[in-house]
């Protein structure tokens, strides 16, 4: 597959081979110029700046908005909190409750949530005690980190754009994109799976359209890749199909027999490693969750159309009791099985009030600029977050009208790129489109969708270039 970089190394050693061509005593001390530029992207300072820059936005926001933060860990949402501290205090990893079911009908999850997180904040929890800011700072440093490695990455093709304002635009985009609210929030949040997932998807995206050189890809990215899309999988059950989608792009796009096999191992291991644990804890062996019954139940049953889109600063846990009407389940895999099939029995006989559901939250997926399903600030903190979304929309619609003009009208070496984006969005859209769809489910592909628009402009510059001369 010819790539815009590979293009621009034949062009330059071409006119390094014209004995014509030579360098004038005027346009050297620019070209020493570029040339430092170029040594600073492939070089480790460029990642490290990106990083502590990165850093000290994210530590900067986290302790603006510390007032916001629940008294201690064991108060995060989402069973978050208490399965982090049942594992810190050495018990299982489990959670009981009656919030989803009928007063009463306590059930004991075991199987609820994707392991990583909890585990990742029960470690953290370990070394700096039961304190929210010290573990919450951790977080942050440790999901910048394939934030950073997916900027290294970029850095190598940018070195074949000679073009010093390039280089900087490319740089800029990928920092202003992270420091976005939309996204900087997913950076310090530690109780929805959107702060952990989204660092990985960054990591897995970007091997794949600057990893990967004329079907050869190194051994550390491949690896790096793999351990990214298993920690992919292990932080939320819905990434699955983005994860399939991953290893399958990564099988067509690398030649090497051996890195196919190693990837497709190590990916395996996510599925094999949890549905063996919820084999050994529940006696049902399981890919996904107990809990993706009731997340599918809330996108498809009578009254959905009219709650959703929810209320600003609500969502549709509310509704989590009157969708299970009373029943007593006498286990968690019971409660996930009957609301599944509630749900797929109601899409079966409302197609019409389904496809209108799905439409709808299409469009908060793709379109909304009102953020929906979280808390809602007010103040200059809610005009911030107003721009924020407006801008991150522009990102994120502007990625995906050059995926798909360059899919449809766009040179051929450049439609695997945009496949692979394309594919990525629909992969990591369709669950919650299935489900129930909120901003931040879509605030993920921030990030994303500033790697696909660099590698665009790289794209566009070589290829001007080479038709130049």
């Amino acid at each position: 597959m010819k790539t815009p970089w590979n293009s621009t190394l034949h062009y330059t050693r071409k006119m390094q081979q014209d004995s014509s061509y030579r360098p004038s005593v005027s346009t050297a001390r620019p070209a020493q110029q570029q040339s430092r530029l170029a040594a600073f992207f492939v070089s480790p300072t460029m990642p490290l700046l990106f990083y502590f820059c990165s850093l000290l936005a994210a530590v900067s926001a986290a302790l603006l908005l510390r007032g916001l933060h629940p008294g201690y860990l064991g108060d995060l949402a989402n069973f978050m909190g208490p399965l982090a501290e049942n594992l810190a205090n050495g018990r299982r990893y489990m959670v009981c409750s009656d919030a989803m079911t009928s007063t009463g009908n306590t059930l004991c999850f075991h199987a609820n949530r994707m392991p990583l997180p909890p585990f990742l904040l029960a470690i953290l929890i370990d070394i700096f005690g039961d304190h929210f800011l010290p573990v919450e700072l951790a977080k942050i440093a440790l999901v910048l980190l394939p934030v950073s490695a997916a900027v290294a990455l970029v850095g190598k093709p940018a070195r074949s754009a000679s073009n010093t304002a390039l280089r900087v635009v490319i740089l800029a985009l990928l920092f202003v994109s992270l420091i976005l609210p939309t996204q900087l929030i997913d950076v310090i949040n530690m109780q929805v799976e959107e702060g952990y997932s989204f660092c990985l998807l960054t990591y897995a995206l970007a091997a794949l359209l600057f990893g990967i050189r004329q079907h050869v890809v190194p051994w550390t990215t491949t690896i790096f890749f793999a351990l990214s899309v298993l920690a992919l999988y292990l932080t939320k059950s819905s990434m699955i199909a983005a994860v399939a989608f991953l290893v399958f792009a990564f099988c067509l796009l690398a030649r090497d027999t051996g890195k196919r096999i190693a990837v497709l191992l190590i990916a395996l291991c996510g599925p094999f490693g949890w549905g063996m644990y919820t084999l050994r804890a529940t006696g049902h062996f399981s890919v996904g969750t107990s809990l993706d019954g009731i997340n599918l139940h809330k996108g498809n049953y009578a009254q959905f159309l009219d709650r959703y889109p929810p209320a600003p600063g609500s969502g549709l846990d509310q509704y989590d009791q009157a969708l299970s009407k009373g029943k007593y389940f006498p286990s968690e895999w019971a409660f996930n099985a009957y609301h599944m099939h509630a749900a797929e029995a109601y899409m079966r006989s409302h197609p019409g009030r389904t496809m209108t559901a799905d439409l709808r939250k299409s469009d908060v997926f793709f379109l909304s600029l009102r953020k929906i399903g979280s808390a809602n600030y007010s103040g200059w903190l809610g005009r911030i977050t107003d721009v924020s979304m407006l801008l991150f929309r522009l990102l994120f619609w502007g990625a995906c009208a050059s995926a798909i003009w360059l899919l449809v009208r766009g040179p051929s070496n450049a439609r695997w790129s945009a496949i692979v984006y394309l594919g990525t969005v629909c992969a990591v859209a369709a669950p919650y489109l299935a489900g129930f769809a909120l901003t931040r489910h879509a605030g993920v592909l921030c990030m994303p969708s500033a790697l696909f628009l660099c590698w665009w402009m790289i794209f566009r510059y070589t290829e001007e270039n080479l038709e130049t001369h």
